[in-house]
């Protein structure tokens, strides 16, 4: 997990522990456990739209103290009952999506300060504690990481940045679309592990060529044809279907149901399933 801790400094007002729980309640996507009052509540955020998930644990566990690993504490800072923890996996934007927990925290609070448990100097010479929050060095932390836990694990297929942040924008998006385009189906977004080279590409069901779709921005559409199941090049069923037009949003493409598809889907040699595995949102990397 990559770590963040919350200091204030020690002459500034304690802030109590119902106060952070009902600011951390608030944030869309929280969901704390425990009831009103209690001295440990952990909780889990997950957008709904990306997928991006962390863990908070805000208060005391009722754990023992473990005195061969005591609390960090820094000179003139006094230690939050808060962490907020990042899962090591996945595309970088999961934890970009992450640190907007972080962000609503530091902006209730003022003075809090987060710090990364393996970043805790500022700079050369600097004495270890927390410093100025700043969001891209704390990402920058994270992917690598999440780069080293992958290297010790091997075999993590990556994808391309493009391909991946193309996915988290239709991802982000694809509601929005649904809205302003209510008549196209608008397929999940998901990751294939490529057998040939171990690669991970992005991929979208395409169920019923009968039907207007909004095709994402991704690399394979996964099709059926006479009960089998196959996958195509995106960008083939795209120029099949007469090029489609672009959605305007979330970098879909709109394609409509035409005799040159229908010929296209019924001719065009499709790639066996077997080639490919399913990946889960934190089975790769990019």
């Amino acid at each position: 997990m990559f770590s963040l801790l919350f200091f204030r400094a020690e002459d500034d007002q304690p802030i109590a522990l119902e106060e952070m729980a009902d600011v951390i309640a608030a944030i869309p996507g929280m969901r704390l456990e425990g009831s009103v009052g209690a001295a440990y509540r952990p909780g889990r955020w997950r957008d709904v739209m990306t997928g991006a998930a962390c863990i908070v644990d805000l208060g005391e566990p009722p754990l023992e103290q473990d005195p061969m690993h005591p609390p960090r504490a820094y000179a003139g800072w006094r230690a939050l009952p808060l962490s907020l923890n990042i899962p090591l996996a996945g595309p970088h934007w999961f934890c970009v999506e992450a640190l907007r927990v972080a962000d609503a925290i530091l902006e209730a609070f003022p003075g809090v300060h987060a710090l990364d448990t393996e970043d805790t100097i500022a700079e050369a010479d600097a004495e270890p504690g927390p410093f100025t929050w700043n969001r891209m060095r704390a990402l920058a932390s994270w992917e690598h990481q999440r780069d080293a836990r992958c290297e010790a694990l091997g075999d993590i297929p990556a994808m391309h940045r493009l391909a991946s942040v193309a996915m988290w924008r239709y991802r982000r998006e694809r509601a929005a679309g649904r809205d302003q385009h209510r008549r196209h189906v608008w397929p999940d977004a998901m990751a294939l592990r490529d057998a040939s080279d171990r690669s991970a590409l992005s991929a979208a069901f395409f169920r019923d060529p009968g039907t207007p779709m909004a095709v994402p921005p991704v690399d394979l559409l996964i099709v059926q044809r006479d009960g089998e199941t196959g996958v195509l090049p995106a960008s083939e069923v795209i120029t099949a279907a007469g090029g489609g037009t672009p959605a305007g949003i979330a970098q879909a493409v709109l394609i409509e149901p035409n005799a040159g598809l229908a010929t296209f889907l019924r001719e065009a040699s499709i790639l066996p399933t077997s080639a490919f595995s399913a990946l889960g949102d934190e089975d790769w990397r990019d």
